[in-house]
């Protein structure tokens, strides 16, 4: 289920989230350990702006600037 919209969809259509050395990760390959959240590619900008979301789906104390930024680097590659 996307973490943005909530519409539930198939994994593969779905960034991971997840957490890395305290930084907030694109988990491209869905092979890091440790929870994840999933999002809509087209859902980054809408997630980066709700506080908190990620940090209470990963339930760790993250900075929404710092998910901006993991997302805006996930869409330039």
């Amino acid at each position: 289920m996307c973490l943005a919209c909530r519409a539930r969809d198939d994994v593969s259509a779905l960034w991971r989230l997840a957490v890395v050395d305290g930084a907030v990760v694109v988990d491209r390959a869905r092979r890091l350990p440790g929870r994840g959240a999933h999002v809509h590619p087209g859902c980054a900008e809408t997630l980066a702006a709700r506080r908190g979301v990620v940090g209470r789906a990963l339930k760790v104390g993250i900075d929404p600037a710092q998910v901006a930024a993991a997302l805006a680097a996930a869409r330039r590659d």
